[in-house]
């Protein structure tokens, strides 16, 4: 800049002007493009993928934030996780935070180990400007709405919620109430695989948790493909009594219909623990009311702090 003074009446003098630059950077457009929270065994392979179209992206003031409850009930909400990527920028267009021992991809962002909750509903927050802290409680009515949101800017959630009545026991999912997406089970069990299909674009969808008869389809760090989990189509069965004492137990249900059916077990609702029917062949009693009760022995429910039953049709 060039001050001229044709009355020479300015001074020579020196000037020092500070310039405070306050406008927030520009943000890239990310999107939560893949999360694997509970995998068989020792749950080395949980992790959150990140994608944007735009490659090489930066993380500068990026935060992932994981609401649940510590294992706790009535206590949805708490931040139980904070991970600030500011520093961190991706190579292409995925950047992976995942478990320090991953074996399915290198993690761009080592978390830790076992860095989330199983069995319980979660919300992952994609947010910039966080102002929160890991053990903080947004929701402290538990009333399923957060009473605080301590950050600048929202670029994406979604909540992985297990199957129930919130709150007590069953925890609440934030992301739809944020305009986003809540994930509902399946399967009878917390979404423990989701994934956006088409990559990129498409809707967080439930995927398979990964056994012998639904192989997992994961890709951190490269593009989705597969399909999804057909939620269960409707049914005659229905359960109206059940109970157990010690290895017996009676499950009584109506509709049979005229299909042989069996009893079958699973310690954990068929993810790692295949349903299989009872080695001793449940009893069949044909009740007044049209229901049937399955009379059974369980050897292998001795020891069990969980275990499962269901009737089935006979393989």
């Amino acid at each position: 800049m060039t001050v001229s003074d044709p009355e020479a009446i300015i001074l020579e003098r020196n000037l020092t002007i500070t310039v405070t630059d306050d406008e927030a950077p520009e943000l890239p457009t990310i999107v939560i493009n893949e999360i694997r929270t509970d995998d068989v065994g020792v749950d080395d392979d949980e992790y959150v993928e990140l994608y944007s179209a735009e490659a090489d992206f930066d993380l500068t003031d990026i935060w992932l934030i994981v609401l649940g409850d510590f294992g706790v009930a009535d206590t949805s909400g708490n931040v139980e996780r904070a991970y600030s990527l500011n520093g961190s920028s991706a190579t292409g267009n995925y950047f992976v935070i995942g478990s320090d021992n991953m074996l399915l991809a290198t993690p761009d962002y080592p978390a830790g180990t076992n860095i989330f909750e199983n069995g319980d509903s979660l919300t992952f927050l994609l947010v910039s400007g966080f102002t929160g802290a890991a053990g903080v409680d947004l929701d402290v009515d538990n009333d399923g709405t957060l009473d605080s949101t301590p950050w600048v800017s929202l670029l994406d959630a979604v909540s992985l919620v297990e199957p129930g009545d919130a709150p007590g026991t069953v925890g609440f999912g934030y992301a739809e109430s944020l305009g986003f997406t809540n994930v509902l089970s399946a399967n009878g069990f917390v979404p423990a695989y989701v994934f956006r299909n088409p990559n990129g674009t498409g809707d967080l969808i439930a995927g398979p948790f990964g056994d012998d008869v639904t192989p997992a389809i994961d890709s951190p760090g490269a593009e989705n493909s597969g399909g999804g989990i057909d939620p269960p189509g409707p049914v005659n069965l229905e359960l109206v009594g059940f109970t157990m004492d010690g290895s017996s137990g009676s499950l009584t249900v109506t509709g049979l219909g005229a299909d042989i059916y069996v009893v079958e077990s699973s310690t954990d609702l068929g993810q790692a623990d295949a349903w299989a029917p009872l080695g001793n062949p449940a009893s069949e009693v044909d009740n007044p009311d049209g229901s049937v009760s399955f009379n059974f022995v369980d050897p292998e429910a001795v020891g069990e702090t969980k275990i499962f039953y269901r009737v089935a049709e006979a393989p």
